[in-house]
């Protein structure tokens, strides 16, 4: 075996991208396509409107900057205890991609595997 054979390595990598819903349609990534696994990142999503009462979460995967271009993954529905101005409710996700590819994500109150 030569050298350079000894030294390359082969990494799973993201054939999509993991995204959120934001305003807009707009698809905001998590993760690229193109990133090596297993991976984790803790993303702080905010409410966008005064006195919002509800954070409805969407968790996408596609190609697409549209969230309405990406497929499903998982969503959840945060209620605001105190709601108030807008971007002063903040809540942590927490999404995970282990070595097998598997996907799983928790934030406040709420897990998905």
């Amino acid at each position: 075996m030569s050298r350079i054979a000894k030294l390359l390595t082969v990494r799973d990598i993201l054939s999509n991208a993991i995204c959120v819903e934001t305003l807009d349609d707009v698809a905001a990534g998590i993760f690229a396509a193109g990133t090596a696994y297993p991976v984790e990142k803790t993303v702080t999503i905010r409410n966008a409107r005064d006195n919002q009462e509800a954070m409805s979460v969407a968790i996408l995967e596609g190609l697409s900057p549209h969230a309405s271009g990406c497929d499903l993954i998982a969503n959840f529905d945060y209620v605001v205890p105190k709601p108030g101005a807008a971007k002063a409710t903040a809540i942590k996700l927490t999404c995970r991609i282990n070595e097998s590819g598997q996907f799983s994500a928790e934030a406040e109150g709420w897990k998905y595997e």
